[in-house]
């Protein structure tokens, strides 16, 4: 709401307070953002929401869009009939990005007119930009840096070059849920 303050700065949003039972609640990020179009990372936690103000039904109505993103994050779409356990999403990265940048447009030309499998681009997607500078020095063992996966990277990134990055933030998809 609008503030008539005049000796300090006015607020400009208002808080949404999300409690939960358990710290081991159901919350779907992933699908939350893929509803709003992006592509899966935390959209962060400023909401843009027009406030569909109607004076005729009542001077302060909750907008929709309030409520559909909530639905959105903490209701699953599925749950078990025996127990009542959310069914949690399986994600996946993909090759596609977002043709909309001129880097992702660039990258996706130099990969496929090098030939660049599939293999290639999970290579850069497992190592991501932790096989520079510093990060040599602290790989923690996780698998990533097997000697395939090391080989299929340094081949895509020789083609790619600066570039390689883009596809660190390729589009995610579900494959699939876990029952």
């Amino acid at each position: 709401m609008p503030e008539p303050a005049r000796n300090r700065l006015t607020n400009r949003h208002e808080y949404i307070i999300h409690l939960a039972p358990r710290t081991s609640c159901y919350y779907d990020l992933f699908g939350y953002s893929d509803a709003l179009g992006g592509n899966g990372a935390n959209p962060g936690d400023v909401w843009r929401i027009n406030p569909e103000r109607n004076m005729g039904a009542h001077l302060a109505p909750y907008p929709r869009e309030l409520v559909r993103r909530a639905v959105l994050l903490g209701c699953p779409e599925q749950v078990c009939v025996s127990c009542g356990t959310p069914r949690q999403r399986v994600v996946a990265r993909t090759r596609h990005l977002d043709e909309a940048r001129p880097q992702a447009r660039r990258v996706m030309e130099l990969a496929n007119a090098a030939g660049l499998t599939d293999e290639h681009i999970a290579a850069i997607q497992a190592t991501g930009v932790s096989d520079a500078g510093k990060a040599l020095k602290v790989q923690n063992g996780t698998g990533r840096e097997s000697k395939v996966v090391q080989q299929l990277a340094a081949e895509a990134k020789a083609v790619l070059g600066g570039y390689f990055r883009e596809f660190t933030f390729a589009k995610r998809v579900t494959t699939g849920w876990i029952d």
